[in-house]
């Protein structure tokens, strides 16, 4: 009885959360629920529709700015759209440690001279790092990047050591981390490809 009641509720709950397949979706969560779901299938330009009618439904709804930049633009390479929605995000929502982290390794890796800018990745990438209370690896590892477009190498080394003691991180990204560690004791910045 139990397991049936359980199988019950969930399908009620999902009836209820998620739109059925091909239904319009009504709400802005719905939108960017249906906009993930495109992006996860490569549908880009259909993604960046459904997310820009979540932000026209609700213009105060961050996550609707965070995926149609985090999920669609950059991947399309429109790093202009993406600075523009992380700044949004966070002008909505003042501790969106994502939108901070990204729009500083943006601003500390991109391979567009025109686009880098060390001082505002710093200041974005160590406010990600308050936010998380500096035990947030990938922040750390921001940071780290952020420090070396700067040209503060040494801090830049120390911060890319400090997000390697995190046992995970540095399970899955440690052979580029350490290649990082390279990059920064040879006093040169880490640039996206």
């Amino acid at each position: 009885m139990k397991r049936a009641t359980n199988l019950i509720l969930l399908c009620v709950l999902f009836v209820v959360v998620w739109p059925v397949h091909g239904q319009t979706p009504t709400t802005a969560e719905e939108y960017v629920n249906r906009a993930s779901a495109r992006a996860g299938k490569g549908d880009h330009d259909g993604a960046i529709s459904d997310y820009t009618k979540a932000i026209d439904m609700d213009p105060r709804y961050p996550r609707a700015y965070y995926n149609r930049r985090g999920l669609v633009r950059y991947q399309k390479g429109d790093i202009d759209g993406a600075i523009s929605d992380y700044t949004k995000a966070i002008e909505i929502e003042l501790r969106d440690v994502q939108s901070y982290n990204n729009l500083a390794w943006l601003w500390a890796t991109s391979p567009k001279e025109a686009v880098r800018d060390g001082k505002r990745a710093v200041e974005y990438a160590r406010k990600a790092a308050e936010l998380t209370n500096w035990e947030d690896p990938g922040v750390l590892d921001t940071l780290a990047a952020a420090y070396a477009e700067d040209s503060n190498f040494a801090e830049a080394v120390k911060w890319e050591n400090k997000a390697l003691t995190f046992a995970e991180f540095a399970k899955k990204f440690g052979e580029e981390a350490r290649q990082r560690v390279q990059l920064y004791s040879q006093k040169k910045p880490y640039r996206q490809q």
